[in-house]
Parts: structure tokens; C-alpha cells; sequence
């Protein structure tokens, strides 16, 4: 991804895995033309199970994923 002056430049191998991974969990990105409509289209392609340790991360500091309870494909698995 190359950013500037607001707007986002994707190559073909990374628009398409975003709309890969928000089509499997029922979004559609069309175009991505700024760096909002990236970062959403970033988050809806996480799974929520990893949204949930980031933020708990963000928030205590510590999350499963940090302490090593859980691999980080368990997490994108879900």
C-alpha cells in the first residue's frame, strides 16, 4: 500500500485479498480510495475474535494473544 496525500494506492494482489477476506465475512469493497475507506475495509476483514484480543490488548496491555495463551492463526481461523 503507498499513501499519499490521503489517498491509497493498492496493488492488484492486495486489493483483492481485502475483498477476498471482506466477502467472507459479508462486506463489499467496490474501490478503496482513501486511507478511511482503508481502514475500515482493514477491520471488517479481521476476524472478531481477533478484533476482540487487539483491543484488549490496546486497552490492559495484555491480551491472550501477548501472554502466548493463543497462536495467531487460532485467532484468524474464527
Amino acid at each position: 500500500m503507498i499513501e499519499h496525500a490521503g489517498k491509497v494506492r493498492l496493488t492488484r494482489a492486495e486489493f483483492r485479498r481485502l475483498q477476498r477476506n471482506n466477502a467472507r465475512r459479508g462486506y463489499a469493497v467496490n474501490t478503496i480510495k482513501s486511507t478511511a475507506e482503508y481502514d475500515v475495509a482493514l477491520v471488517q476483514a479481521c476476524s472478531p475474535v481477533f478484533l476482540a484480543d487487539l483491543l484488549q490488548a490496546l486497552e490492559t496491555g495484555s491480551s491472550p494473544l501477548i501472554r502466548g495463551e493463543v497462536t495467531f492463526d487460532q485467532l484468524t481461523d474464527s
